[in-house]
């Protein structure tokens, strides 16, 4: 059965000419794009989309992005668009995991994680994945899937996760390793 997608959701928005520039915040996440994961976590109003949008827009690296909402907390059509973003950048890539998706029944979620890890350890080059509003995502199916890939990323492969409230994932140890680069309320106010 074909599923009906939203191209839009795999677009990074574009951000206003009259978007205040954030030239210390860029920097933040220029100094902790080496790290396997991103956490960009604020309520609601505090420029995070924009932030990341104009970031992206400057770095000099592929970047695939994933605007999440209520209707992508199942893991399968999680997936779907993970895949699907990924192919925006690189329209071959995902061969193992869109196998696994045209099966009758899913894998276990960590299964599934295993082969992404595989498909994103064979892309061409450096990647970053960005997540928008992941705070919609309930369903501990996929953040078990999401704990296994941010634990076991390829060297190549960054995730930044935009939300209102941070995510059950292993925070703490990715922290502790230095894989876990941090934007929160706090930074995103402005300065005098």
């Amino acid at each position: 059965t074909a599923v009906l997608m939203l191209e839009t959701k795999l677009r990074r928005p574009t951000v206003s000419a009259q978007h205040v520039a954030r030239p210390r915040l860029l920097e933040q996440l220029n100094v902790s794009a080496d790290r396997q994961l991103i956490l960009v976590s604020a309520p609601a109003g505090y420029g995070k989309t924009a932030l990341v949008s104009r970031w992206l827009e400057a770095v000099d690296c592929p970047c695939a992005w994933f605007s999440v909402d209520e209707h992508d907390d199942d893991l399968a059509a999680f997936l779907l668009y993970l895949v699907a973003a990924i192919r925006v950048v690189y329209p071959d890539a995902m061969s193992a995991i869109e196998l696994l998706l045209q099966a009758p029944t899913l894998l276990a979620p960590h299964r599934l994680a295993d082969a992404l890890l595989q498909d994103l350890a064979v892309l061409p080059g450096p990647f970053i994945l960005a997540f928008d509003d992941y705070h919609t995502v309930h369903t501990p199916a996929i953040h078990a899937l999401m704990t296994r890939l941010v634990e076991h990323l390829p060297a190549q492969v960054h995730m930044v996760l935009i939300t209102r409230s941070d995510p059950p994932l292993p925070l703490v140890r990715l922290r502790g390793r230095q894989q876990l680069g941090e934007i929160r309320a706090a930074d995103l106010r402005f300065s005098a």
